[in-house]
């Protein structure tokens, strides 16, 4: 007799949330509009437009400027080596020791500088791109109002799509127009001994 209970509760149960779900008044129609679909290729912008180009310019040459300083550095600090190597012969030995201490630590600071440097140099970078990102999204706005669009995909999630829905070429002119160059911050390193970090110029 337990059992029979338990299933004639459970269909009384299923019958009454039929019955509240059937009487329950209809939800409101949503109307959706109708998708306007404008395609970008972020990639494109980022590497053709002029602050793109800028920004890899200024990043290749900061990185050149610290790769040239490195080997003249290196030079340096293998002459040194040779020379230290030479005056092991005659000098005592405390004395020679201390030079190649010396020297150790010079090399251990030179690498320490120009890690500093890189990752400097990547840190202005990333900024740069963080700006020309800010730069890009706000003129994509801006077409996708003017041609009334309300949906942006970037083609690389684009199987197929009309040539006529990109409008990246269209928008690195106007980020041409709008945004010919970001700031890029000069790379800076904590306070240390040595040259400017990242083959700095000198400030105007």
């Amino acid at each position: 007799m337990k059992r029979r209970c338990v299933r004639i509760g459970g269909a009384l149960l299923s019958a009454l949330l039929w019955w509240s779900a059937a009487a329950a008044p209809p939800a409101a129609a949503t109307t959706l509009p109708t998708p306007v679909i404008m395609v970008v290729d972020p990639q494109a912008v980022l590497q053709r437009s002029k602050a793109g180009k800028a920004i890899r310019a200024q990043h290749d040459h900061y990185l050149q400027a610290m790769q040239s300083e490195l080997e003249s550095n290196r030079k340096a600090l293998k002459d040194t080596e040779a020379e230290l190597m030479r005056q092991k012969a005659v000098l005592p030995q405390d004395t020679w020791q201390q030079k190649a201490r010396d020297f150790e630590q010079r090399v251990v600071e030179m690498n320490q500088h120009y890690q500093r440097g890189a990752m400097a140099v990547e840190k202005s970078y990333r900024t740069a791109i963080e700006s020309l990102t800010r730069a890009f999204d706000q003129v994509t706005e801006e077409v996708a109002s003017e041609v009334g669009c309300n949906l942006i995909l970037p083609i690389q999630q684009v199987v197929l799509h009309d040539p006529r829905m990109d409008l990246t070429s269209a928008i690195i002119d106007r980020m041409d127009r709008q945004f010919p160059s970001v700031d890029f911050p000069p790379p800076e390193t904590e306070a240390q001994s040595g040259p400017p970090a990242a083959g700095q110029p000198p400030k105007k």
